[in-house]
């Protein structure tokens, strides 16, 4: 079960608010008590680019982000990826490089 504490969205559109909270829900249904809360992110106060989820269950922190407006299903995919274990926080995809000259070891 899913606790949503919190959704910037809600005040600027409620029905945008509400495809969030359902896709999440339907999403992470293996999931079991956790509280998740929705900023809104942007360049622009007013007019967000990007709402950024956070979900907490037990000591596991997901944290992703989903561009806006977003459409039927964006959410339930980028739920899907970020509750999957791909691009976890303070991951890189591909190891640093250790210099930029190539010719030295």
């Amino acid at each position: 079960m899913i606790e949503f504490t919190d959704n910037a969205l809600s005040g600027r559109d409620p029905a945008l608010a509400g495809l969030f909270e359902r896709e999440i829900a339907e999403t992470a249904v293996t999931i079991g008590k956790a509280v998740c809360r929705t900023e809104a992110e942007g360049a622009d106060p007013q007019a967000p680019d990007r709402a950024r989820i956070v979900l907490v269950e037990n000591d596991k922190l997901f944290e992703w982000t989903v561009a806006l407006p977003a459409a039927a299903g964006d959410v339930a995919r980028a739920t899907r990826r970020a509750l999957s274990g791909r691009r976890r926080l303070g991951e890189r995809r591909r190891p640093a490089r250790q210099s930029l000259d190539r010719r030295r070891p």
